[in-house]
């Protein structure tokens, strides 16, 4: 006869075996501290939603490549890749890039009613972007190129909401809310990816394909940005200080995003869509590496700088942007040696993307640098940022310009690297010399 036995003594031998580990764990953090000089409580709890919300995206990004590597021809994928970039340099005349970092930063200070005022202040300005494409897409029409002239009507519409809507994940950033803001951003990603993935197997069509890419998103933050505000007390305090700094910052900005875009454009005007599909899988691996390392890292750092003085930043900074080079090191390392390996397998049509992807890889070397830019942002005067975030699009456009034009695709990759070394030594300058007038 089948004798059931109670689960009871089973349960009661695995909490207190989980609540060993736990307490193990937190005791080995709390040792690590006394060498990394670093919070690793809160960086752990933290970095977990933030990680599993990344490694999240960077599956789904996986997927939405190996179906586009094998779906879609490489002009058409070219075309694609062309218009969204076009449209992330429409988005630089809103107030979006800028007004992340200001809002992350209010409420950060406490200032939890900032958030509606900075979606309106953004979504005004957005409706710019809107126009521009209206305009481009009309200039299409008279040069005869309906196709392009049909995508930038359709995107037209999104523009004004897609990026500003997302406000809410600056909000809870600087709430410190990480578990909400993973799981925020992985609804988003799921949703839209799937959305895009289907239009790309059953239509290979440009204009649904854009739908599908832009529709979900701003369905999606739509529904989370109401979620949100219902959160916040209607008596919430309002910092006098999110919109101006917002707008400061995403103006001088506005040079650095039309940089970041920039490399896109000139290989589809300079080379055509067959090579820009070829740089975009090139620079694919090592753009999902990089947001997987800032969207794990970045949003848990930036509210401890705000609440640090530049003399604590100067002591303690070093030491911890040394440890994650040297990570970041090895991570770079395993995929060189890997690369080959991983196009033969998932994209094979792509080998030619094998090297100028190596190269691209040890851009990655200078993520650290971010967190002295944040350090920066937050502490220099209006002018030291205005200088930092100028000159360094300046370096960088000049340098695509340039090299694009006498190396192809790997001179966009050396533009890349240049404007780094650049970057490296103007923050070091800016953050660590004698603080005057910082």
């Amino acid at each position: 006869m089948l004798t059931i036995r109670s689960s009871e003594p089973i349960i009661c031998n695995i909490l207190p075996m989980f609540e060993k580990i736990r307490n193990k764990t937190k005791t080995v953090l709390l040792w690590s501290q006394r060498y990394t000089k670093t919070d690793m409580l809160y960086l752990a709890k933290g970095g977990f939603w933030l990680t599993s919300g990344n490694i999240v995206s960077i599956i789904l990004a996986f997927f939405l490549a190996i179906v586009s590597a094998n779906y879609l021809p490489k002009e058409l994928f070219g075309t694609y890749k062309y218009v969204i970039s076009m449209a992330s340099i429409f988005l630089v005349f809103s107030l979006r890039s800028g007004m992340e970092t200001s809002l992350t930063r209010s409420v950060a200070r406490g200032y939890n009613g900032s958030l509606i005022p900075a979606i309106k202040a953004s979504v005004k300005w957005g409706t710019t972007s809107g126009l521009i494409s209206i305009a481009v897409a009309f200039y299409y029409f008279l040069h005869q190129n309906t196709v392009l002239g049909y995508a930038f009507l359709i995107i037209a519409g999104f523009l004004p909401l897609k990026d500003n809507l997302s406000l809410y994940l600056s909000w809870l950033t600087g709430k410190k809310n990480f578990a909400r803001f993973s799981a925020y951003n992985i609804a988003n990603q799921i949703i839209s990816s799937a959305t895009l993935i289907l239009a790309i197997i059953f239509t290979q069509n440009l204009f649904l394909i854009l739908l599908a890419y832009f529709a979900p998103r701003v369905a999606v933050h739509t529904i989370l940005l109401i979620k949100t505000n219902r959160e916040i007390p209607k008596d919430a305090k309002q910092d006098p200080e999110t919109i101006s700094y917002g707008i400061h910052l995403s103006v001088i900005r506005i040079l650095s995003e039309l940089a970041g875009q920039l490399d896109n454009i000139l290989v589809w005007n300079s080379l055509g869509a067959a090579p820009l599909a070829l740089y975009s899988f090139a620079t694919a691996p090592t753009n999902q590496m990089r947001s997987l390392l800032k969207g794990g890292i970045f949003p848990l750092s930036f509210p401890k700088l705000a609440q640090r003085t530049v003399d604590e930043l100067k002591k303690t900074l070093p030491r911890k942007l040394f440890i994650m080079l040297g990570f970041i090191a090895a991570i770079v390392t395993a995929y060189i040696f890997a690369a080959p390996y991983l196009f033969k397998i998932f994209f094979p049509r792509y080998m030619d993307s094998v090297f100028f992807s190596q190269i691209f890889a040890l851009t990655l070397l200078f993520l650290p640098r971010g967190i002295l830019t944040d350090a920066i942002v937050i502490h220099a005067s209006t002018k030291k940022v205005y200088f930092f975030t100028l000159s360094s699009a300046v370096i960088k456009i000049v340098c695509l310009v340039i090299l694009v034009h006498l190396f192809g695709i790997l001179g966009a990759v050396f533009a890349y690297i240049v404007t780094e070394l650049y970057l490296v030594v103007l923050s070091v300058i800016l953050l660590f010399r004698e603080k005057k007038d910082f």
